[in-house]
């Protein structure tokens, strides 16, 4: 009896190049639903390369984004129990206002005010941030920059303070009071403000400016009741840029020097 013969499958090199297709479409194939949100993941990927694109070819836009056009030194007070300083605007944004207090020509000398009280004079409602120099008594301490929050004018020792108003002391030479605004944006504004002496009877008068970084935009002195008024056109600022408004005692002496100020800095094209 014959050995059965033994059989053996040729492959050929056009059937094995099939095999080896369709193990690979195999591996790479995915379920229906898999395959979908492939296709959604990448639509996603491929709009947010766009809007990256887009922000970097149009500089500023996030800028443009910033809340608020118009901001007032007054109307921007934050008053307790929501102080803080630096403290941030109506709008919103973060660390716009500071409070502060140096050597006016030296802004590396400037700190912030440590300390508030909402009984400045003894009057509820005068609200203050101020420095550790007691001038009178314990309710008033220098340097300081306060808002009238009474409703209504007050004239604690003789000083003629309107409600809704700020109200700033300077101390000596190294005490001058500065208000600082930091851009929250970058482009172009207009400074208008005002500053009048609270009690111009009396004392030598302080002197004013008002600062784009270190450079002085306007600057004046008050001797009497008449007051100076300011209007800075267009400055260019970047973000994180600040403007300062100081006021500072002349010569040293501080006697008298409580000043009454306004600072309006407005966004224009």
């Amino acid at each position: 009896m014959l050995p059965a013969r033994r059989t053996r499958n040729v492959v050929t090199p056009q059937a094995s190049k099939r095999d080896d297709d369709i193990q690979a479409s195999r591996r790479l194939a995915l379920p229906r639903d898999g395959a979908a949100c492939m296709r959604k993941c990448l639509r996603w990927v491929a709009v947010m390369v766009a809007l990256v694109l887009i922000a970097s070819l149009v500089p500023g836009q996030a800028e443009a984004r910033t809340k608020g056009k118009n901001w007032d030194l007054a109307k921007d007070f934050q008053t307790a129990p929501s102080q803080s300083n630096p403290s941030s605007d109506r709008y919103g944004n973060q660390r716009v206002w500071s409070y502060l207090a140096g050597t006016a020509n030296d802004r590396r000398s400037y700190r912030l005010l440590p300390d508030f009280t909402t009984e400045k004079l003894h009057v509820s409602g005068l609200q203050s941030w101020w420095g550790s120099y007691q001038s009178i008594d314990e309710a008033d301490r220098l340097p300081a920059v306060g808002i009238n929050k009474t409703g209504q004018t007050v004239h604690p020792y003789g000083l003629d303070w309107p409600s809704n108003q700020v109200l700033v002391h300077p101390l000596g030479e190294d005490g001058a009071v500065v208000m600082a605004w930091r851009s929250p944006f970058t482009g172009r504004v207009r400074i208008t403000g005002r500053a009048e002496l609270s009690a111009p009877t009396c004392g030598n008068g302080v002197r004013w400016s008002v600062r784009d970084g270190s450079r002085v935009v306007r600057k004046g002195r008050l001797e009497d009741d008449d007051g100076d008024t300011w209007k800075v056109s267009r400055r260019h600022v970047k973000k994180g840029d600040k403007i300062y408004l100081v006021v500072d005692s002349t010569d040293g002496d501080f006697a008298c020097d409580s000043t009454l100020v306004r600072l309006k800095i407005r966004r224009v094209k």
